[in-house]
């Protein structure tokens, strides 16, 4: 079902940690992020390269058996959490588990399938020439509406630059602490449960000619270097609850600006790998998930 396909990534090989996996009717991207919090346990380079991996072999070794979405990813998180955590004598916290994106997609029937999860990008391309792009923009879109509040603050109440810049990289990691809660973002890490959090649908087969999964950077959007100096002094020294209260409050009367995202996202990881694959249109009748 899937033909013609081709590979490209503009990753630093420092930074990269994505995985691709394509088989005749089903396929995947992973672009995995270390925790917020320094951490690591595994034997790997790092525990957001393990964490990918594992996952991967899991999905490799278990989609021959493949019938439910839900049930597979669910499963394979589970069991790499699980591997995770046995190599710790202690409680690992919430937010010193490795994660990952993802976006899938998958043949059912005469359509294809669909999941994105965290930053990652599906792009449908139909033989009539047009595209459909299908994202997951839940966290650069609470660093789009800080954007908005920090230039409001400079602009409207003339604070000076730099406390604005010192507001941003705090509250910048306030966003990443709303990881898999309701209002924030969602991603592959410490909860199977986050998987029904997918964007997901179905596009029909027989008018589409190619589709491209695409990862931007996931480890260097969730990590950019002006909010790590930021990150001891803000959550172990001066996290300030009325602060934080005041600017969900803000964010809460933000309206959400797609382009923003976009261009937040874009900056701060300022990288991307994507595969492309063609779809073999005379198999549509016979072929499905195997």
């Amino acid at each position: 079902m899937f033909k013609n396909i081709e590979y490209a990534s503009a990753s630093r090989k420092d930074q990269n940690i994505d995985v691709i996996h394509v088989k005749p009717n089903i396929a995947w991207i992973l672009d995995g992020a270390n925790s917020l919090f320094p951490f690591h346990i595994s034997d790997d380079e790092s525990d957001a390269k393990w964490f990918v991996k594992q996952i991967n072999d899991y999905l490799r070794e278990h989609v021959s058996n493949f019938s439910d979405a839900d049930e597979l990813f669910h499963n394979a998180q589970k069991a790499v959490i699980e591997q995770y955590e046995a190599m710790s004598d202690e409680e690992i916290t919430d937010m010193e588990y490795p994660n990952t994106a993802l976006a899938l997609v998958y043949v059912q029937k005469n359509q294809l399938c669909y999941h994105v999860l965290g930053p990652c990008e599906i792009l449908f391309h139909f033989d009539d020439g047009s595209t459909k792009s299908v994202m997951d923009l839940r966290l650069p879109h609470m660093d789009a509406r800080l954007t908005s509040i920090c230039r409001d603050l400079r602009e409207k109440k003339h604070v000076p630059l730099y406390q604005v810049r010192t507001f941003m990289d705090h509250m910048m990691i306030e966003n990443r602490l709303h990881r898999n809660l309701p209002g924030g973002y969602y991603i592959l890490g410490e909860d199977p449960s986050v998987w029904s959090e997918t964007i997901t649908g179905m596009v029909p087969l027989n008018h589409l000619h190619s589709v491209s999964l695409i990862c931007h950077g996931f480890e260097e959007y969730y990590h950019p270097p002006r909010m790590e100096a930021a990150l001891k002094e803000y959550i172990f020294v001066k996290r300030n609850q009325k602060l934080v209260n005041d600017y969900e409050q803000s964010l809460r009367n933000q309206v959400g600006n797609f382009n923003l995202a976009r261009y937040v996202q874009e900056q701060l990881s300022r990288s991307s790998t994507f595969v492309t694959f063609e779809i073999a249109k005379e198999m549509l009748e016979t072929k499905e998930v195997q």
